[in-house]
């Protein structure tokens, strides 16, 4: 199998090495097409050695500085559970008694739709009970949800100008 593995990975290599060759011979008739005069491009090789210490450095200072924020957080943070200190604080005391609340809401809300008042006297706007208001309804039938009639537009000089002039643009 490590025979196959090796064969396989010479082969893969040959390939790679191949390409490159054939795109810096493409670098180099482009360079000569593009530039006058005897150009020579750089050599292909990379100093991996450096890039390799590179790398390694930049890995040890973002170990380093991981390492020596969380130090600084674990020193200024108190990590306790909360679950130890709860037990030494008081109940709220929010509601006295829950049920006597939620009835006493229910009958206000209850107490506010069943009422008949003025929203806006001035408007005419009513506030009338829900039952009331489903019961108007449906006694209109399926003209219950007919589009509601517009109010005719004000009798003025400019309402009778717009409808002359769109008259006389019709006629045309």
């Amino acid at each position: 199998m490590a025979p196959e593995i090796a064969r396989h990975a010479k082969g893969s290599a040959a390939i790679l090495a191949r390409a490159w060759q054939g795109a810096a011979h493409g670098l180099r008739v482009l360079v000569a097409t593009v530039l006058p005069g005897k150009v020579e491009p750089e050599a292909p090789d990379v100093a991996t050695g450096r890039v390799l210490w590179l790398f390694l450095g930049w890995a040890l200072f973002v170990a380093v500085a991981l390492a020596g924020f969380g130090a600084y957080m674990a020193a200024r943070l108190d990590l306790s559970s909360p679950s130890q200190d709860v037990h030494a604080l008081p109940a709220p005391r929010l509601q006295i008694d829950p049920a006597a609340d939620y009835d006493r809401l229910v009958s206000l809300q209850t107490e506010r739709l069943r009422r008949t008042e003025w929203v806006d006297r001035d408007k005419g706007i009513l506030q009338i009970p829900v039952e009331r208001a489903m019961a108007i309804l449906v006694g209109r039938g399926p003209a219950a949800f007919a589009p509601l009639t517009s109010v005719a537009p004000p009798d003025d000089a400019r309402t009778r100008a717009v409808g002359a002039a769109t008259a006389a643009g019709a006629s045309r």
